[in-house]
Order: C-alpha cells, then sequence, then structure tokens
C-alpha cells in the first residue's frame, strides 16, 4: 500500500522522495498494469509481484517481510506462482515498465 497517509513530517514517506508528492502520483499509476494483470489471474497484487521477481532468473530471490501469518502464506502461495503462471504475464508486466517513469 502506498498512499499520503502516515507521511507527516519525519514519517517513514517523508523520507523517501518516490513516496511524496508529485513523484507518488506518478509511481502510483505504474501500479495499474501490475493491479490489472493480477485481477486478471486472480491473485493479489503484492503476490504477483513477488512472483515476478523470482521468475527473473535463477540467480533472483524476493525476500519479503512479515509479521502475520496471513501474510506468510500469501508469500508462500506467491513462490508457487513464480513457476505456475503464463510466464506471458511476467512478460507483459516487464514490458509495461517504462524505467524513465519511476521518479
Amino acid at each position: 500500500k502506498i498512499g499520503n497517509e502516515g507521511g507527516a513530517a519525519g514519517g517513514f514517506q517523508a523520507m523517501c522522495p518516490h513516496l511524496t508528492g508529485d513523484n507518488l502520483t506518478n509511481n502510483a499509476a505504474l501500479l495499474a498494469p501490475l493491479e490489472a494483470a493480477a485481477q486478471a489471474a486472480g491473485v493479489s497484487a503484492a503476490q504477483l509481484s513477488l512472483a515476478w521477481v523470482q521468475a527473473q532468473g535463477e540467480d533472483v530471490f524476493p525476500i519479503p517481510g512479515t509479521t502475520k501469518i496471513a501474510n506468510l502464506e500469501s508469500n508462500v502461495k506467491a513462490a508457487e506462482l513464480a513457476t505456475t503462471l503464463d510466464k506471458g504475464i511476467f512478460e507483459s508486466l516487464s514490458a509495461s515498465v517504462d524505467h524513465t517513469k519511476v521518479a
């Protein structure tokens, strides 16, 4: 989740320029293809994100952190998705990211 809540002076978001002002708005727009692909696949955007990272190669591993069992279970499902989802989904996500637009 990203948003302006919690972005008070001294908060975490205030220390991260990509999470404030116009940068936040522009970067949030980059989530649209991910959210659409996740919905089409019947998974969460977080799961698809982790699966996409893992699908980048045998030497790439996402390292998610969590304090909740439900999130741990979701992360395990994401690891399974990396090998079971149509590779076209990952290719489409990679193509949709225009790195010059990330602030």
